[in-house]
């Protein structure tokens, strides 16, 4: 599932882009596709986070990913990019040449614990 919503365990969060990937029988995936036109994007800026501390452990996985020839290639692993104190972290991606991404998630909580957030999406040609 992707929603909007704020969390209020970490300071400075706002309304942003939820990805739960795990409610009750869900395959515990959730993503968004970004189509941002036909010139491609060089690069992008983002805000990422986890939305609690519990959410460090759910979270399986949490790409960016680009579509290459009709198929999803992984170029960032975000949970690398937040892999330290809860809190919000800026994330810088260069050297793209896409104008199709995807944001995917995986988690396994049955309780819709395993989230994490997507805020301040930035697009460079």
């Amino acid at each position: 599932r992707v929603s909007a919503q704020k969390t209020t365990y970490v300071p400075g969060a706002t309304n942003a882009l939820i990805f739960s990937g795990k409610i009750n029988d869900s395959d515990g995936k959730a993503w968004a596709v970004v189509t941002l036109g036909t010139e491609p994007i060089k690069k992008l800026e983002f805000d990422c986070y986890y939305w609690d501390d519990a959410a460090k452990k759910l979270v399986d996985k949490f790409e960016l990913q680009v579509k290459v020839d009709g198929e999803w290639v992984t170029v960032l692993d975000l949970l690398d990019e937040i892999d330290g104190p809860l809190g919000i972290y800026q994330v810088v991606v260069e050297d793209l040449n896409a104008t199709e991404f995807r944001f995917y998630s995986e988690g396994h909580a049955s309780d819709n614990k395993a989230r994490v957030i997507l805020d301040n999406l930035k697009a460079y040609k």
